[in-house]
């Protein structure tokens, strides 16, 4: 018998092939290369964009933008959180910008910081303020949810500081960052390539998009979607992994 985890697999695989059987179908029918391209002619010309030096410098470009401006609102986020916590004036003082970057369209955030910070730090900013509030929500309601049991159980044996961290809040956190995580990795993508697109940033895998579609290059529009869906999955799955790792290291798992 199959493992669960096996049968989710297959079933994943059977679904994603579907749906290239259904694309390609489509692009057989409808017959116009300047309204869809198949995931042959995808393949095809994500291989021909792949042998060049440019390539490479355009996706090491946007990977930098949008991977610093995740990093530095996951710092942010958790050290406003932990604040907000101890402290619940602050958490009030917060709400009103944290409800305002949940609120306020991508596209607003980037004709508004065009202004200030250029379209060569962008991504960094779009990013930014598009992952803070996501990761500030669930490192206060993960500070939330640990079980006071705990918090007195370490009272009484003098556990403090970053013992008490390690062995009570973060294991009793994981769920909740490793959910912030997932969330805030394709946001920061969707965010960041679409703030590169508006602001034109030159070299970025953002002003690529625009080129296919100003020179109605369908497949190159395609190609360069699929590699922003590969880049966002493999940077959602190498957070989920140091998480993981930094996890079994603290719990001794």
């Amino acid at each position: 018998m199959l493992s669960s985890s096996y049968r989710n697999m297959y079933k994943k695989t059977a679904a994603v092939l579907f749906a290239l059987l259904l694309w390609q179908s489509a692009a057989l029918i409808i017959k116009q290369s300047l309204l869809i391209a198949g995931p042959f002619e995808v393949l095809n010309g994500l291989t021909m964009l792949i042998r060049t030096k440019e390539f490479y410098l355009t996706v090491i470009h946007s990977f930098s933008g949008i991977s610093l401006g995740f990093i530095y609102a996951f710092v942010l986020a958790s050290i406003l959180g932990f604040i907000s916590y101890k402290y619940d004036f602050f958490s009030t003082l917060l709400y009103p910008y944290v409800l305002m970057t949940k609120s306020v369209p991508v596209a607003s955030f980037v004709i508004l910081a065009l202004m200030y910070v250029g379209s060569g730090n962008l991504s960094i900013f779009i990013s930014f303020i598009m992952v803070f509030p996501i990761i500030y929500t669930n490192i206060l309601g993960g500070f939330k949810a640990v079980d006071i049991k705990l918090l007195e159980f370490a009272k009484v044996y003098g556990i403090k500081g970053f013992r008490k961290f390690r062995y009570i809040y973060f294991p009793e956190m994981f769920e909740h960052i490793y959910s912030a995580l997932k969330a805030a990795a394709g946001i920061a993508w969707k965010a960041g390539v679409a703030a590169e697109i508006i602001g034109l940033s030159r070299n970025s895998i953002g002003f690529k998009l625009y080129e296919s579609k100003l020179y109605f290059s369908i497949t190159d529009l395609f190609a360069w979607t699929l590699v922003i869906i590969l880049l966002s999955l493999g940077f959602e799955k190498l957070c989920v992994f140091i998480l993981r790792t930094v996890y079994r290291y603290a719990c001794n798992k």
